[in-house]
């Protein structure tokens, strides 16, 4: 969504509005503010820390409020506003948000008739250690990769029922998910290596890039690291495709290209897992037989 407008039909004048997980660019978040009777942005995406503090500096009060190199943070009546880097998505969601629910069941113990407290924030923990990339550290939950496996196997197919995925999801006993990825990931790992002689080498924007044609969304991230291990010589790492709505690029790197590749094709994202969507035409011309070619 970073530099779209909003979705059409998306109610805003006068309504309670939560931006999780992304960011609409500084002109449109600023209109979205003046619009809405209450705002909430909860993010983590390097691209939009800029955003995060200009508004930090333009509307914090003199209470609830904090800013480092990490997070950036404040709450006044009509806008709570959580930016942290060191946090997923889902993982802000369920903190700041949960405590509407406990508000609204008035006390914990109601918020643990609503929700199996213990069992959600397991979920929430697997999914934060897989969107961080901090599931291969020392002391990550055991069976991540077996854990988001099963997990797209649950999304999939609810993709465009949002309000049933959730209520699946938020039903799921976590162990039931890593069962169920044991068996896909076979089937993944048997698709990335099928990919992966398909690979060129490319020079795009100055970056030395190593790049395959992907219609496998399942795949991305794993794909896109694969590539970075079998090509140490590259600094990126690219897959893409061609959608109805126009190009598609995802990005991964070890030193922090990524996010600035994407970033010249208009997208964003954190530093070394990142995208850009749209872009008009190839950016870049792919040499036959891994040759590098100049980019366009």
């Amino acid at each position: 969504m970073y530099g779209k407008p909003f979705p059409e039909g998306c109610v805003i004048d006068d309504a309670d509005v939560y931006v999780l997980d992304f960011s609409f660019d500084a002109k449109t978040m600023w209109d979205l503010i003046g619009r809405a009777r209450k705002v909430v942005w909860l993010d983590h995406h390097e691209t939009s820390r800029a955003t995060a503090l200009s508004l930090y500096e333009q509307l914090r009060g003199d209470e609830l409020h904090a800013v480092s190199d990490r997070l950036v943070t404040f709450a006044t009546p009509k806008v709570t506003m959580v930016h942290d880097q060191g946090r997923s998505g889902a993982g802000l969601a369920c903190t700041v948000l949960a405590r509407d629910f406990v508000d609204a069941a008035e006390t914990m113990e109601g918020w643990d008739r609503v929700f199996d407290t213990s069992r959600v924030l397991r979920l929430v923990q697997y999914v934060e250690q897989r969107d961080l990339w901090k599931h291969k550290e020392p002391g990550a939950l055991l069976s991540a990769d077996e854990f988001a496996a099963g997990l797209r196997a649950v999304w999939q197919p609810l993709y465009d029922r949002p309000d049933l995925y959730w209520s699946e999801f938020l039903a799921t006993d976590p162990d039931d998910l890593i069962e169920k990825g044991v068996l896909l990931l076979r089937s993944v790992e048997r698709r990335i290596s099928q990919t992966l002689p398909h690979a060129e080498k490319i020079l795009v924007h100055g970056f030395r890039a190593v790049c395959v044609n992907n219609t496998d969304m399942e795949i991305v991230s794993d794909l896109g690291h694969r590539l970075l291990d079998a090509h140490p010589d590259v600094d990126v790492a690219i897959t893409y495709s061609l959608r109805d709505t126009g190009w598609s690029w995802s990005f991964r790197s070890r030193d922090g290209q990524a996010r600035k590749l994407a970033e010249l094709l208009g997208g964003g994202g954190h530093p070394d897992a990142a995208g850009a969507n749209k872009v008009p035409g190839a950016p870049f011309t792919i040499g036959s037989g891994g040759r590098e070619t100049a980019s366009r």
